[in-house]
């Protein structure tokens, strides 16, 4: 599902106005003022067009995915469905290219059973969360 507040952050992030990204987007062949970028940052346009989406994500340098609820989940799973296709490509060689502490954390989440991984996963997000707001 699409969420404003994250296309709100990004832009305040990339310090890109309603303005300057209506005039970006007109550039690109899609028409839409800078009311309606605002609506799609206050969530008065709860599903945007696909196609402004795209080319939203690209004027920011980001994925596209970045523009939903669920963005870190499924990040989290095109990477396990990108190691578990192609299993040679992420060898043990690889692997041992990690740093050290990258690699244990790696085989102990990996010894957990799916429950306990979400459980762990959602400190770490809630622990590294903290630390980048400064708590």
């Amino acid at each position: 599902m699409f969420d404003n507040k994250k296309l709100s952050k990004l832009l305040k992030l990339k310090k890109i106005t309603s303005q300057q990204l209506s005039e970006k987007l007109e550039l690109r062949g899609i028409e839409i003022t800078r009311d309606g970028v605002d609506g799609y940052r206050k969530g008065a346009i709860k599903n945007p067009k696909y196609e402004t989406l795209e080319e939203i994500a690209d004027i920011c340098g980001v994925s596209l995915i970045e523009f939903f609820s669920n963005a870190d989940e499924q990040k989290q799973q095109i990477a396990l469905d990108e190691v578990n296709s192609n299993p040679d490509k992420y060898s043990q060689s690889v692997l041992s290219k990690l740093p050290t502490d990258i690699r244990d954390l790696m085989n102990y989440y990996q010894m957990l059973d799916k429950e306990d991984r979400e459980k762990y996963l959602q400190k770490i997000k809630q622990k590294a969360m903290s630390k980048l707001h400064g708590n």
